[in-house]
């Protein structure tokens, strides 16, 4: 690639984001909006697709401030997975976008057929953050949307439609859904038939480095980018991760904490954990990413400090931990305050404190929340591939 500079749009789950790189990996600049989250009814997660699109749009307007469209060279997208909405004949939304965290579908999954046989085709464990779950939901519910719906999108596939037109989805993004055969390296007949929908309804599946078509004339003047700038399809938040970690090669392990948290390596086959405990997600057609997810990362700490009205800082909070010892004196805490992914699927669990006495205080709590890191949750037993992990988070 020629030397310049490069834009990242990141469209993830409590912000759209707008990074811009050096061709050498050194970042220039970073902005960001806030996305607004609906909970209509309970366990409801959803947000407004032109909300999202109009964050990503003025998170990249203000990146490129101060920069001249020459210095330019590419962009490319990365998005959270499992979001879907409904769109009309022409593209339209016609509901807001359910996130991973939807929860609405988990009544379904006891009734879900074939559990086993479709996390062996897809690689996707049976729970309420796919869009397969999702459009089982519907399906069973008869719901308005669903049957009046023409297609099936994610709110990445919206924005790429809105900015360059494209009707594309990338690998890692169909294979998220849960109904992406990571085998025959398309859409899996089994799942769409248990969904409720054609192959039509959904976008073409293209690599992450497929050039879109050139950016809207609209979108390209008000961002203040030539319509004719090389921007690529991208992927997934999480396979581009690992990539940017240099977490490539057999063996090696990237560990993501954000809002939730992740484990994930790359993987050269389509092979699936016989437990059904981990995921395994297709990157390019032969390319491939096997982890575990947790629904309870950084998500947690906002839940306890607002659960003890804490009055301070996020990071005064944690500073309180320091009081105590690792241990927490015999606290411990189970994370499962927004359900769980990994490795039990089930996102009707629930946290809990085990272990309180009447000695133990604010600090206690805190070490037993910020240092018995939930990541162990997403770890079968005591051990990872083959690496021993401790019960406190370090390994």
């Amino acid at each position: 690639m020629e030397h310049g500079l490069v834009i990242g749009v990141d469209i993830g789950t409590t912000s759209a984001k707008a990074v811009l790189f050096e061709t050498t990996g050194t970042v220039v600049k970073e902005t960001e909006r806030k996305l607004e989250t609906f909970h209509e009814q309970s366990g409801w997660a959803e947000q407004d697709p032109a909300q999202v699109e109009k964050g990503a749009r003025d998170a990249l307007k203000e990146l490129l401030e101060g920069f001249q469209p020459s210095e330019i060279v590419a962009g490319g997208f990365s998005a959270a997975m499992h979001s879907m909405l409904f769109v009309d004949g022409e593209e339209n939304p016609t509901s807001n976008a359910a996130l991973w965290s939807d929860a609405r579908s988990l009544p379904d999954v006891s009734s879900f057929p074939d559990k086993e046989e479709v996390y062996e085709r897809t690689g996707t464990p049976i729970h309420p953050m796919t869009p397969l779950m999702k459009l089982y939901h519907h399906r069973r519910s008869k719901t308005k949307q669903f049957q009046e719906a023409a297609g099936i999108r994610s709110l990445k596939e919206y924005i790429v439609n809105e900015w360059f037109g494209d009707h594309l989805t990338d690998y890692s993004m169909a294979s998220a859904t849960g109904m992406y055969n990571i085998r025959a390296g398309g859409w899996d007949e089994k799942a769409l038939h248990l969904a409720g929908i054609s192959e039509a309804m959904l976008n073409p599946i293209a690599a992450p480095d497929t050039r879109l078509s050139p950016l809207k004339k609209e979108i390209a003047e008000e961002i203040g980018i030539p319509t004719d700038l090389p921007f690529y399809l991208g992927a997934c938040d999480g396979q581009l991760a690992n990539l940017g970690d240099g977490a490539i090669s057999p063996g090696e392990v990237a560990i993501s904490a954000g809002t939730s948290g992740a484990i994930r390596q790359f993987a050269t086959n389509p092979s699936v954990d016989k437990d059904r405990e981990t995921f395994t997600y297709a990157f390019q057609k032969d390319s491939f990413i096997v982890g575990g997810p947790t629904n309870n990362g950084g998500i947690v700490l906002q839940w306890l400090k607002e659960a003890m009205n804490y009055p301070g800082s996020t990071e005064e909070l944690t500073a309180l931990a320091e009081e105590v010892p690792p241990g927490a004196e015999g606290v411990y805490f189970i994370p499962h305050v927004n359900g769980e992914r990994s490795p039990i699927w089930d996102q009707g669990a629930r946290g809990s404190f085990h272990g309180l006495s009447l000695t133990h205080k604010q600090p206690h709590l805190v070490r037993a929340v910020s240092r018995g890191s939930p990541l162990i949750c997403i770890i079968s037993g005591n051990r990872w591939n083959g690496w021993p992990v401790n019960r406190n988070g370090s390994g």
